[in-house]
């Protein structure tokens, strides 16, 4: 099993490909762009949410900045969160099962 963190291989679709696939030679491929996040900023989607009429949406939308990301968990969540991920890194780290590879992300 190959486990990739999230991260590893961000804007990278030739190089992700060639993870999964294990195919070497995709020198015919060609990456234009170098885009990390093809998401629309939160103004973009209370302007849309307005077009439609979405009083429900815009109501969720109240009070979340006019930022990029748009954040689903509280703060304690995230800290949850954040923890269980950096055990389970530890765990990918530490494993000497043959049968699992991890490609870590760049620090």
């Amino acid at each position: 099993m190959k486990v990739i963190e999230f991260g590893a291989l961000t804007a990278e679709p030739i190089l992700q490909l060639s993870e999964v696939t294990g195919w070497q030679d995709l020198s015919h491929l060609e990456q234009k762009y170098r885009i990390f996040n093809r998401s629309k900023p939160i103004n973009h989607l209370k302007e849309v949410l307005e077009e439609r009429g979405d009083s429900i949406g815009i109501a969720r939308l109240a009070g979340k900045g006019e930022g990029r990301r748009l954040n689903m968990f509280s703060e304690t969540g995230v800290s949850l969160l954040s923890e269980a991920y950096a055990r389970d890194l530890e765990w990918l780290r530490s494993q000497t099962d043959h049968r699992i590879s991890f490609l870590e992300a760049l620090k």
